[in-house]
Formats: C-alpha cells, sequence, structure tokens
C-alpha cells in the first residue's frame, strides 16, 4: 500500500466556551489541514493514473470544496450565542460539534469521504485508508484516521 498527501491552508476563527484556558475567548488560526489517502496504485497499462494512488487533481476535487466552505468563516458548533447573534450567516460555518482539533479532524474525514470514494471509483481503484490531520500551530496536530470495516468507511 502507497499513499500521497496534500496540505491545505484555511484561515478561520472559533471559540471553546467554557475552556479553562486562552482558546475560551475568540480567536483565530491559520490551520494546515493535511490529507493523506492510501491504497494501491492504478496498474491499468495506458490508464493515465498508472502508478499513480489518485491524481492530486482528484484528490483536490474532493477535498477543496469543504476547505473553500470552512476558509474565513468562524467555524460553530451552536454554543457561542454572543458571537453568533452578530455575525452574518454566510460568515459561519456549522461543525456542529465543539471545534478542538480533533473534532475538526473528525468532521473533515467525514464530509471528504464519500467524494474520495468516488475519486477512487473513478480510476478503478480502491481507498483503503484516510487520515485527515489538523494543526491549529507547527506545534499541534490532531488525527483522524478512516478505514474500510465490512464495506463502510468508519474512524479506527
Amino acid at each position: 500500500m502507497l499513499s500521497i498527501s496534500k496540505v491545505y491552508s484555511i484561515d478561520c476563527a472559533h471559540q471553546l466556551p467554557n475552556h479553562n484556558g486562552k482558546c475560551a475567548r475568540l480567536h483565530g488560526h491559520t490551520y494546515a489541514v493535511s490529507v493523506v489517502v492510501a491504497g494501491k496504485p492504478v496498474t491499468l497499462k495506458g490508464s493515465p493514473q498508472a502508478g499513480m494512488v489518485l491524481d492530486y487533481d482528484l484528490l483536490d476535487r474532493a477535498v477543496k470544496p469543504l476547505m473553500d466552505a470552512m476558509d474565513h468563516r468562524f467555524l460553530a458548533w451552536g454554543t457561542e450565542t454572543s458571537i453568533l447573534e452578530v455575525l452574518p450567516p454566510d460568515n459561519i460555518y456549522w461543525v456542529g460539534e465543539r471545534t478542538t482539533a480533533e473534532n475538526l479532524s473528525l468532521h473533515i474525514a467525514r464530509k471528504v469521504i464519500n467524494p474520495l470514494l468516488n475519486a477512487f471509483e473513478v480510476v478503478n481503484s480502491k481507498l483503503e485508508r484516510l487520515e485527515v490531520g489538523v494543526r491549529e500551530t507547527p506545534k499541534t496536530l490532531a488525527v483522524c484516521t478512516f478505514i474500510e470495516k465490512d464495506g463502510i468507511y468508519v474512524p479506527d
């Protein structure tokens, strides 16, 4: 099995209400989101994807729409009421859970898994593993891994 990865950069604000530190306040990050896909390289001779796990363009088509939707938005759980009351709706990206790096990696993985499965289907290949890493700072990293179990992709 081989893997490829790409890093996306998004700028977002968020707040962790009831946190016992600085993150309780409104703040932002330049998130580095890494997406790693693993599988067997395409072996079909004559295929434009021969020798590739997945073409980076297909990876972008699966991931970039979500990155664009999140970029320069407030990442909301729903408990940040004083902020949500004043922000225009198009400035909010609803995560639906506490916006920790861990939850963001899980959220992103859940959102991109189906587009990635479609991309692998296009090249007659199979996604073996998906990893999504979220860095809030250069020194921190939260990772969510999805693998296939009984035909369903689930967090490992």
